[in-house]
């Protein structure tokens, strides 16, 4: 498949997911950092987002991280979906996680906050998307949330009895601590050096 019918494919997929992940983690995610709706942190910034755990029982069984997993954010574009309080949240750039394994494929930025929506496929030969997002909400003078969460929602098209799960729908959800990386931590150069 060439690269633009993989991106078009994924485009198409996340219309859908993007309008259905907004509805779910606004129930789960805070929209913003303040009441103005102002994001909590720049275009570029970077974040390690730490597994420490499970949030919930409950576990799709596709792609399990354990604890101490550990992976990079760096912040994207405003979100394009707007909450009814007139809120956006700043999503993550399109990269494809370093935990991706075989599952994942292309990413695009996604509605919430350091959010992406990736192509997947699981099982084999059966279309998924799968959105991300992480909470709460970042402000501007955080460093470090050790009780964070991290969302992984798991959505299929086709026969749900041969793809996914019944419904065609599924989330993992887990406790993550969520560090502001510097500069210097990210590899960045320094703001003086720019």
């Amino acid at each position: 498949m060439s690269d633009f019918c993989a991106v078009r494919s994924v485009a198409q997929r996340a219309t859908f997911v993007i309008m259905f992940l907004g509805s779910i983690a606004s129930l789960v995610f805070a929209c913003s950092s303040d009441k103005n709706c102002t994001p909590g942190f720049d275009k570029g910034e970077q974040f390690r987002i730490t597994v420490t755990g499970r949030a919930t029982d409950t576990a799709c069984g596709i792609l399990d991280l354990a604890p101490g997993t550990s992976f990079v954010r760096t912040a994207g574009d405003l979100s394009p979906l707007v909450t009814p309080e007139g809120c956006q949240d700043r999503a993550a750039a399109p990269e494809t996680p370093s935990f991706a394994s075989s599952v994942i494929g292309a990413c695009m930025s996604g509605p919430d906050q350091l959010g992406l929506v990736c192509d997947a496929e699981y099982p084999q030969d059966c279309h998924a998307s799968v959105g991300m997002a992480v909470g709460p909400a970042i402000t501007r003078d955080t460093t470090v949330i050790d009780d964070g969460e991290f969302g992984m929602y798991w959505s299929w098209k086709g026969d749900a009895s041969v793809c996914g799960p019944p419904g065609g729908y599924c989330r993992d959800e887990y406790t993550v601590r969520i560090e502001r990386l510097s500069a210097v931590d990210a590899g960045l150069p320094e703001a003086a050096d720019q």
